[in-house]
């Protein structure tokens, strides 16, 4: 009998049992796998959250619905802002000859200082001119009178005297006037203007009379 002790006589370890690592709470095992595991052991990753691409897409929306509220506000101002001049209308399609076109309302005269109006009082002549035949021409004496004209025209055979006058006159007088007798009548015209440049005009007409009337003709049988 030996005096070493054999292999099998050495004493025996106990190891304390292992403990499973518990959970966040400390109650039970954990079930979190850390994030560095590698896929070696068969856990799939992760997905990554959503929560940030959401809450950007919900921000773009918000502002361009921000934006189009302003330029929908900017433009009604712009229309229903005092003093604005509507568009011009425009004129109707071709192909539709029922529609019609409506013109915009005349302009407003301008409040300017109202000028004086200038009146014709007086403007007389012989009702009719007695010519002793058809060729010699007679005269005939017009007189007028006017009140804040500046100008006055006699015209002959016109009812303007300013654009075809005989002559220019005072704004009141007297003036003799040929009278053809070849004509039964003839119209005679005063016009005057005023200081604003308006122009007015009155006419009258004198008719002929011949002193010997021609004896009728008698037909020959």
């Amino acid at each position: 009998m030996s005096d070493h002790p054999s292999p099998d006589d050495e004493p025996t370890q106990i190891l304390p049992p292992a403990v499973a690592p518990r959970g966040l709470d400390g109650r039970g095992p954990s079930s979190v796998v850390p994030a560095s595991y590698p896929e070696d052991y068969g856990i799939p990753p992760r997905p990554e959250p959503v929560r940030r691409s959401r809450a950007l897409t919900v921000a773009v929306w918000v502002a361009a619905g921000l934006v189009l509220v302003m330029l929908v506000s900017v433009a009604g101002a712009l229309l229903t802002r005092p003093g604005t001049v509507p568009p011009a209308p425009s004129a109707p399609p071709a192909s539709d000859p029922d529609a019609s076109v409506i013109a915009p309302p005349p302009p407003a005269p301008s409040q300017s200082a109202a000028a004086p109006q200038v009146r014709i009082t007086l403007f007389s002549a012989p009702a009719a001119v007695v010519c002793v035949d058809e060729v010699t021409p007679m005269e005939v004496t017009l007189t007028w009178e006017s009140v804040d004209a500046t100008r006055a025209w006699i015209g002959v055979g016109t009812q303007d005297a300013q654009q075809q006058p005989y002559q220019e006159v005072p704004v009141q007088g007297s003036l003799a006037v040929p009278f053809p007798c070849s004509l039964a009548a003839q119209e005679y015209t005063v016009t005057v203007a005023g200081a604003d440049g308006a122009t007015l005009s009155s006419t009258l007409t004198v008719a002929r009379t011949l002193a010997v009337e021609p004896p009728p003709v008698t037909p020959e049988p």
